[in-house]
């Protein structure tokens, strides 16, 4: 029976390798005479007078505001949140003649997830804004704007979250600019669910 070898990275003559040297996701070595000593602090990771021992290269700085996801908690950058499920909805069953400016949660809060149905043979377009309040279409800037397609259901999933410091807000209007208040027609957006926690 055959051996089974490892992958051969470097010379495909090679009838055996020794196995490849192991890096951490930084890319630093991770063999015995290769160490990189780290420290976790609350609120980030530092590599501390690190050193390379093959080419003596100190290692120091420090990785801030990292993207960690701890078992039921995410890491901000400054503290650990809960890791939060949607838990409420803001709906528009059928949307009215106007902008349909509304406030979803007048205080900070996490944007999970949009469902609904474009009805019309005309794209809209769907603003959503950091506010406490219903916005003042054409002149508050929306964070996001997102395409609803003409005659198409639509399904936009934020993951884990999109973070509103001061609060969520939405309107909708015909065209894609910022200080569009074109108005859509009735019925043009039908179950629009949009869920936050």
């Amino acid at each position: 029976m055959a051996e089974i070898l490892p992958v051969v990275v470097g010379d495909p003559g090679a009838t055996k390798v020794k196995p490849v040297l192991l890096v951490d996701a930084l890319g630093n070595p991770i063999d015995a005479t290769h160490q990189v000593a780290t420290t976790l602090y609350a609120s980030n990771v530092a590599l501390i007078a690190g050193v390379n021992n093959a080419d003596a290269i100190a290692v120091t700085g420090t990785l801030n505001k990292l993207t960690t996801i701890g078992y039921g908690y995410q890491f901000n950058g400054t503290s650990w949140d809960r890791w939060r499920k949607a838990n409420a909805v803001s709906r528009l069953m059928s949307s009215a003649a106007t902008t349909n400016a509304t406030s979803a949660k007048a205080s900070a809060g996490d944007l999970k997830k949009i469902t609904g149905l474009k009805a019309t043979a005309a794209n809209c377009f769907l603003k959503l804004y950091n506010k406490a309040s219903a916005p003042t279409v054409g002149t508050d800037t929306p964070v996001i704007v997102l395409p609803l397609i003409a005659s198409q259901p639509f399904n936009f999933d934020f993951g884990e979250g999109f973070y509103f410091s001061t609060g969520i807000a939405w309107a909708i209007t015909a065209l894609a600019t910022d200080a569009d208040t074109t108005a859509i027609a009735v019925g043009d957006v039908l179950a629009l669910t949009i869920m936050y926690a």
